[in-house]
């Protein structure tokens, strides 16, 4: 029994050793070189950045903490600004449409007062097409002078 036992300790043991040797390294070999590809995919991202992010004058290098701080503030300038394109754009369309509603309300205006008497109204309308002309609200050439 005593054999079977120093058996045990001086050939199985160092074997069930190696075997958990050689499955520990083979584990950490996965994790370092998961590791190692999360380390360049980082790096390669930073590199960008510091393409994407200009140099301030009284900094010599990007540091990352630096990089990262610049890139989050101009990510925040940068939505500043497109909230601002965004109801100026906003702000345009109303124009537009207000500016559409009233050139419309004019022709409308034009065509009654063509239709209608040979009054007064009709030097007015002349006159409101006229103005509508400086301003540039008559560019493509629909309405001549009250005539359709």
């Amino acid at each position: 029994m005593m054999i079977h036992h120093v058996l045990d300790l001086f050939v199985l043991e160092p074997f069930k050793s190696a075997c958990l040797l050689l499955l520990w390294s083979a584990v950490l070999g996965v994790s370092s070189q998961i590791l190692l590809c999360r380390r360049a995919h980082l790096r390669n991202c930073l590199e960008r950045l510091k393409a994407i992010i200009p140099l301030s004058p009284e900094t010599p290098r990007h540091t990352t903490l630096g990089l990262l701080n610049k890139a989050k503030n101009e990510i925040r300038r940068l939505e500043d600004e497109n909230r601002r394109n965004s109801s100026s754009r906003e702000q345009l369309f109303r124009q537009q449409r207000q500016l559409k509603r009233k050139l419309e309300m004019l022709h409308r205006k034009i065509r009654h007062d063509s239709t209608g008497s040979m009054s007064d109204n009709r030097s007015d309308s002349s006159a409101k097409i006229g103005i509508m002309a400086q301003s540039g609200f008559l560019g493509t050439g629909r309405v001549g002078m009250g005539l359709q």
